[in-house]
């Protein structure tokens, strides 16, 4: 009995063989023959999922990847053409201003320039999936990609324009 090549243990009917089995599929290929008897082969698949600790691991290290990958486009800049940096890995850390959730997502505008004294300005739209624990006023730190220019109905009824991200990650505090 051979696999991949390599001898099998058989004893009786039955046979071993140990492999290192590698995330995702794992083909093997069997070949039993015997002296007086006509042999005969087949090829199987195995499949090795992740563990949980692997699937952690693999997630911890993308968002690990992503935030280095992260610039903060100052906001003068931002404002002034959002499209041309549309697709632009960004991180932006500020105060919620308002934040909205429904159905498993959210929109926050978030001020992203300290002024001094607790005062926060110049907002920026955030999409995101899943949910914030905080409210307004709270900080969060915010790693995604530039979307464009967004336009939004202020309170008073006027029209604004503000930079649009959709958020990969965010840090709360």
């Amino acid at each position: 009995m051979r696999v991949d090549g390599d001898r099998a243990a058989v004893e009786g009917r039955n046979w071993t063989y140990t492999a290192q089995l590698h995330k995702g599929s794992n083909p093997f290929h069997i070949k039993a023959t015997k002296h007086g008897y006509s042999s005969n082969a087949l090829s199987l698949t195995v499949e090795r999922k992740l563990s949980a600790a692997e699937r952690a691991q693999i997630a911890a290290q993308k968002r690990a990847t992503f935030i280095a990958s992260t610039v903060t486009i100052p906001y003068k800049q931002l404002i002034k053409d959002p499209d041309r940096y549309s697709g632009e890995k960004v991180a932006y850390h500020g105060q919620i201003f308002q934040i909205q959730e429904s159905g498993g997502s959210g929109v926050v505008l978030l001020s992203v320039t300290d002024e001094g004294y607790g005062f926060w300005t110049d907002n920026v739209w955030v999409n995101y999936d899943g949910s914030v624990r905080g409210g307004e006023g709270d900080m969060l730190t915010v790693y995604g990609t530039v979307v464009g220019n967004r336009s939004y109905e202020t309170q008073i009824g006027g029209e604004t324009y503000v930079p649009e991200i959709d958020a990969k990650y965010i840090a709360e505090g």
